[in-house]
């Protein structure tokens, strides 16, 4: 695993995370490596679908079927 140190976050934003980190019961590094994992994953090419697969690909049968009535459904009133 890669280590890095990052300087010159902004007061604001250190104390934020800082901030989350204890409402959460952990540490802010975790809290900036949840967040640098998460940006990175955002700016992959791979859709949500490919990411959905690449988890769950082997869990569920994949030659599985879903029985759907042929109707369409009644749109949404709100009123």
């Amino acid at each position: 695993m890669g280590d890095m140190t990052v300087r010159n976050i902004p007061e604001d934003q250190h104390l934020a995370l800082k901030r989350l980190a204890r409402l959460k019961g952990g540490s802010a590094e975790a809290e900036a490596r949840k967040a640098i994992a998460f940006y990175v994953e955002a700016q992959s090419d791979r859709g949500f679908g490919s990411r959905l697969h690449e988890k769950y690909g082997g869990i569920v049968d994949q030659d599985f079927s879903i029985d759907r009535e042929g109707g369409s459904s009644d749109p949404v009133s709100f009123e």
